[in-house]
């Protein structure tokens, strides 16, 4: 069975990396798994090599329809239908209405939906998810757009970096170790802001840590003495942050995994989603166990798909 993998993959996104992983692992040996990827070929050690097609420009949609033609499904997955540019609504809508005329059927799973801030974003976004058929959101504020904009209410479950274990709190915490994720913004953000002036204490000792090359130019505006360390893969950069007494994050799975690393988490939210996470953190232990529930079920839910 061949299915179609549609998302912000192969672009140097520790998230989106992680999310495709993920997804790949939680399917059967017998689904061949074809992946819209950028120019970068996403780091995967699965053995069944996947297919991977353009995901930018008009050169992608000879691949994109073919390969819809020869599919079963069309997974999407990750951030998407976003209005921070045009793109971000335009490319996922687009291949939802593909897939669907081609009877290849679109399916969210894991994903998060949002902002959108326009009319026209929110229009188009609404028609593209008239087609969508199992739809599993990974946060309540998708849930909630979701359902204000087609009146239908979705199963909520989580992201997929939740099929990575947390790992094993280390015996020595470096006393001031603080891990910086930090990411290129041009609006304004109070939190940004306040950490211009934040005196901290004499011990402090960052560590900058990139989801993303573009990362390493915002941190090192804030922190000039960070050292700069690029973890691989999500459960490296868990096991990275674990040894940290406290985390600055902007990037939503910059602070999922420091969150489950255990440090004292400060985020600094840019967006729905951040916002959304920096409220459910007040009580850690019930979102963590609470998002370990939900990925079970999604995870279940995801593997009766492919029970022929």
């Amino acid at each position: 069975m061949n299915i179609l993998l549609t998302g912000f993959y192969g672009e140097g996104n520790l998230g989106d990396e992680t999310i495709l992983r993920a997804i790949i692992l939680n399917l059967p040996p017998f689904v061949s798994p074809i992946i819209t990827s950028g120019k970068t070929k996403p780091a995967l050690s699965d053995d069944r090599c996947p297919r991977y097609i353009r995901r930018r420009g008009v050169f992608s949609w000879s691949p994109f329809l073919c390969n819809a033609l020869k599919s079963k499904k069309a997974i999407f997955s990750g951030g998407i239908l976003q209005d921070w540019s045009a793109d971000g609504v335009l490319f996922f809508a687009s291949r939802i209405f593909a897939a669907a005329a081609l009877k290849c059927a679109p399916s969210l799973w894991g994903a998060g939906i949002g902002p959108l801030r326009s009319k026209a974003a929110r229009s188009i976004a609404a028609k593209a998810l008239k087609y969508t058929e199992k739809v599993w959101l990974r946060d309540e504020a998708s849930a909630t757009l979701y359902k204000d904009l087609i009146n239908r209410t979705p199963e909520i479950g989580t992201d997929w970096s939740w099929h990575f274990n947390s790992p094993t709190k280390p015996q020595t915490i470096i006393d001031g170790l603080t891990a910086i994720n930090l990411r290129p913004w041009k609006h304004n953000i109070s939190e940004l802001e306040a950490l211009k002036t934040t005196q901290f204490a004499q011990n402090t000792k960052f560590l900058g840590m990139p989801a993303r090359k573009e990362d390493i130019k915002a941190i090192k505006a804030l922190f000039p003495t960070a050292e700069i360390i690029q973890p691989a893969t999500f459960e490296d950069y868990m096991t990275q942050c674990a040894v940290a007494e406290n985390g600055i994050a902007m990037r939503y799975h910059a602070a999922l995994a420091m969150l489950r690393a255990g440090t004292n988490l400060k985020l600094v939210p840019y967006d729905t989603k951040v916002e959304e996470l920096k409220k459910a953190i007040v009580n850690k232990q019930n979102y963590i166990a609470t998002n370990e529930k939900r990925f079970e079920q999604m995870r279940e839910a995801f593997k009766k798909e492919f029970v022929c």
